[in-house]
């Protein structure tokens, strides 16, 4: 599968992701397998045009053995690790194609091997309109039950950075610098590519060669571009060319650093013959249309950088390098900076109230105070204070001689679904020993810290991690660094140990889930909603309907960071063990996005998949008023 959205107005117009799809739509068809090649240049590309042309790749398959997808376009990251896709009419339906729920929807496709290519910008959202798109897995349920296929997994740009395009002579010259370093190593121009003591081009071979040549070619445009890539190949299944073709296919010509140094005046002359969106109906360009996308254009001249494809700098000649953070990337990086101190600090200042309550457990409320709570028929939520301070107590059903309460402390975790005063409905879970803090802030959930009952400074690593993912800026580019980081002292706080989990998962890694799931439960603490979901772990519910999983065990592997050599839990191998589950539904919103994908069962019923069109765009899990009602009837029952 190709897909390459040239035309995602309002953002800059990029031929060369069309020029990238066609060429790797070629090679694909070269190896003689069935190929989807989608751009936008006649109509647009969305959502449900992708899923028709999967659907005709994958119907009546009893499996696929390697399938391969490649974007090429704009694109952004946000929350905890979630990379976004942008398809043509992204702006107007305000939706976006997410990475992460496409590759769990494949592995209901009996799928053994699965690239993706992604030539997109990771940068972080430039403005409300791009933060707050709805993620769109794109496929529906597959037929078979989840099989994680091997990931190789391509990306232009490293989090926080925009992917490049490079002007040409002519349109179908333009080339953007990844797609174009790619299409040079699998067509076997390039000897570098090739395995010496294999003679062919391998995932390890490929991925060394992208690391390499890209930012060498990046460098001759005065852009630094380091490429993310993930091989998760074995051999002898990992060979993307068998051998060297003879003879070999000549390299085309770059464009020359004079025409990119031009891309400033030609703006709005490509601008005059944008794609699908200055087309009429008898499929002449609209030449009023086509004026105001130029000028549009030439009023984002700050943003270059926030979108996929930002333009090659404006100096004809030598100068310096830029990092790809410049622009409004530089801007947001200063603000998420100024940020995490200030949301530090916030949290620090609450933690000088209460920190403790006779049952072990409860929550506070910062910037908004609740109506009421609903913890399930075990528990109920008691004011303490203003409105802003709950405690968790037994409810009808939460006396002794259950798994849940023992001498009036609770000893299991219990769901919490909370109203606020304006009627947004948010929450996690009532865990035993731990007082869950509640930041809200425009309306929304903000952020999630778990504080241990009288040791409210050990939670103060959270703080960090969780401005991080408030800021947009949590996706770090050594994700496995990042998340082991984020596993030290997980008895403290869950919300860190859920960080590193969607980070995990980021990479196409259910073992490392599995690990963290593992660890956890080693320590006694429960196994948070999403740390399920993500690790697709068996549910079951016991004769006092208590919700506990599976946890499968693991392998060992080879530490992938330095982070990782020095935290042996972090890759070491790990046993079958079974927790309760903390809570009844995702935590993050991102985690909604997931719920489709599961099968009915006690874990992910199919009451709670229709709720997630209620989830507002925050941080964490916020519903408006239908979704709180939906959710509470669910709740209310368990």
């Amino acid at each position: 599968m190709a897909i390459g959205v040239s035309d995602a107005p309002p953002l800059e117009f990029l031929r060369g992701a069309a020029n990238g799809a066609r060429a790797f739509g070629t090679w694909a068809q070269s190896l003689g397998t069935r190929t989807e090649v989608l751009t936008d240049e006649e109509k647009p590309v969305g959502c449900t045009e992708l899923r028709a042309a999967f659907e005709r790749l994958l119907s009546g398959r009893q499996g696929v053995d390697w399938l391969l997808v490649y974007f090429g376009g704009h694109g952004l990251s946000r929350g905890a690790g979630e990379d976004l896709w942008l398809p043509s009419a992204w702006h107007a339906d305000q939706r976006a194609i997410s990475i992460n729920a496409l590759r769990r929807r494949l592995s209901r496709y009996a799928v053994r091997r699965l690239t993706i290519v992604g030539d997109a910008c990771r940068s972080l959202p430039a403005d409300a309109d791009s933060a707050d798109l709805v993620a769109d897995a794109v496929l529906g349920r597959g037929p078979f039950d989840p099989t994680e296929p091997r990931l190789d997994l391509l990306q232009a740009s490293s989090p926080y950075h925009a992917s490049y395009m490079v002007l040409g002579a002519r349109p179908e010259d333009d080339r953007c610098i990844f797609s174009g370093v790619l299409e040079e190593a699998l067509s076997g121009a390039r000897e570098e590519a090739f395995d010496a003591r294999r003679g062919c081009i391998t995932s390890v071979s490929l991925a060394g060669f992208l690391e390499r040549e890209v930012p060498l070619r990046a460098v001759q445009y005065l852009v630094k571009l380091e490429p993310h890539v993930v091989s998760g190949f074995r051999e002898p299944d990992d060979v993307y060319l068998a051998a060297r073709p003879v003879p070999p296919p000549s390299l085309r010509p770059w464009p020359t650093a004079a025409a990119v140094g031009a891309m400033g005046s030609e703006r709005a002359a490509r601008g005059a013959e944008r794609g699908w969106s200055t087309r009429d109906a008898t499929g002449r360009h609209d030449r009023a249309a086509s004026r105001d996308v130029a000028d549009l254009l030439r009023g984002l001249e700050g943003m270059d950088e926030a979108i996929s494809g930002g333009r090659p700098p404006r100096d004809r000649g030598p100068g310096p390098i830029r990092d790809g953070i410049g622009g409004a990337d530089r801007t947001a990086r200063s603000r998420s900076a100024a940020r995490i101190r200030s949301f530090r600090m916030a949290y620090r200042h609450e933690s000088a109230r209460p920190t403790g309550f006779e049952t072990g457990s409860g929550f506070s409320l910062d910037g908004a105070a609740a109506q009421g709570a609903v913890l399930g028929r075990h528990g109920s939520a008691a004011d303490q204070g203003g409105r802003r301070w709950w405690r968790a107590e037994p409810g009808d059903a939460g006396m002794d001689g259950n798994p849940w309460w023992r001498l009036g402390r609770l000893m299991a975790p219990l769901p919490l679904l909370i109203e606020l005063d304006d009627g947004t409905w948010c929450g996690a879970a009532a865990l035993p020993g731990f007082i869950g803090a509640f930041t809200v802030a425009d309306g929304g959930v903000a952020s999630l810290i778990y504080r241990p009952v009288h040791r409210p400074d050990a939670a103060r690593e959270t703080e960090t991690a969780v401005a991080w993912l408030r800021a947009g800026a949590l996706t770090a580019p050594a994700a496995y660094g990042l998340a082991a980081r984020l596993r030290d002292d997980k008895e403290s706080d869950p919300v860190r140990s859920v960080l590193a989990a969607y980070l995990y998962d980021t990479q196409g890694d259910a073992e490392s889930v599995h690990r963290t799931a593992w660890s956890m439960a080693r320590h006694g603490l429960p196994i948070p909603f999403d740390i399920a979901v993500l690790g697709r772990m068996p549910a079951a519910r016991d004769a006092d309907g208590l919700l506990s999983v599976t946890i499968p065990a693991t392998r060992s592997r080879a530490p992938r960071s330095a982070a990782e050599r020095i935290r042996p839990w972090t890759h070491g191998e790990t046993g079958e063990m079974s927790a309760p589950v903390a809570g009844a539904f995702p935590w993050l919103r991102q985690g909604w996005t997931l719920l489709e994908d599961e099968a009915p069962s006690p874990l992910v019923p199919d009451a709670l998949v229709r709720v997630a069109e209620h989830v507002r765009p925050f941080p964490f899990t916020t519903l408006s008023a239908e979704g709180g009602r939906q959710l509470r009837a669910i709740v209310g029952r368990l």
